[in-house]
C-alpha cells in the first residue's frame, strides 16, 4: 500500500489493484482504490517528494508548480521551443523559509533537487492572468492561474511588517 498523508488526510492506493483490477477484490471495490488514487493531487505529490529537505520540525504551509524559460502561451506557436527550453520548479513556503525545487518535465509536481531557499519573507507576485511572470530569487518562472490562489494564500501568511521590509 502506498500511503501518503497530507492535511491530516491519508491518500493511498494498493499497487496490485491499480496494475490488476481483479486484484482489487483484496480491498474491496475497483472503483474505490481508483478514487483513493486519484486523491493525490499536484500539491500531495509535490508535499511528499520534498519531505526529505526539510529541517526537523519544518511545516509545509503552502506549495505549487511553476516554470522558467520562455512564455508559455508560446507553446502554439513553437511548442518545441517551449517544451526543450522550459524548465519546472516546485515552491513551497514553511514555517523556516520558500523552497525552490527543480523538477521534471515529465512529472512536474515531483521535486528533484533543492535549488534555493529564500527568506520567509519573500513576497512573490503579483499575479495575473493565464501566466504569470515573477521573479523568484535569481531566476524568473512563470506561474499558471491553476496556482493563483496558493501565491495569495502565500503572500497572505506574511505580516504586513514582514511584507513592508520584502524586497525583490
Amino acid at each position: 500500500m502506498i500511503v501518503l498523508e497530507a492535511k491530516g488526510q491519508v491518500y493511498g492506493r494498493h499497487r496490485s489493484a491499480w496494475l490488476n483490477p481483479w486484484a482489487a477484490n483484496l480491498l474491496g471495490s475497483f472503483p474505490n482504490a481508483v478514487e483513493g488514487f486519484m486523491k493525490v493531487g499536484a500539491r500531495q505529490a509535490i508535499e511528499a517528494s520534498i519531505a526529505d529537505d526539510l529541517l526537523p520540525g519544518e511545516i509545509i504551509f503552502e506549495t505549487f508548480g511553476a516554470q522558467t524559460g520562455p512564455n508559455p502561451m508560446l507553446a502554439a506557436l513553437m511548442v518545441w521551443i517551449v517544451i526543450l527550453g522550459s524548465k519546472y520548479r516546485t515552491v513551497t513556503l514553511t514555517n523556516h523559509g520558500l523552497l525552490v525545487h527543480s523538477a521534471n518535465g515529465l512529472r512536474p509536481f515531483k521535486a528533484k533537487e533543492l535549488l534555493n531557499r529564500l527568506p520567509h519573507n519573500t513576497l512573490i507576485g503579483p499575479v495575473d492572468g493565464l501566466w504569470s511572470k515573477v521573479e523568484l530569487g535569481d531566476e524568473q518562472i512563470w506561474i499558471h492561474r491553476r496556482f493563483h490562489k496558493d501565491v495569495t494564500a502565500m503572500n497572505d501568511r506574511l505580516s504586513p511588517d514582514e511584507a513592508a521590509t520584502t524586497s525583490h
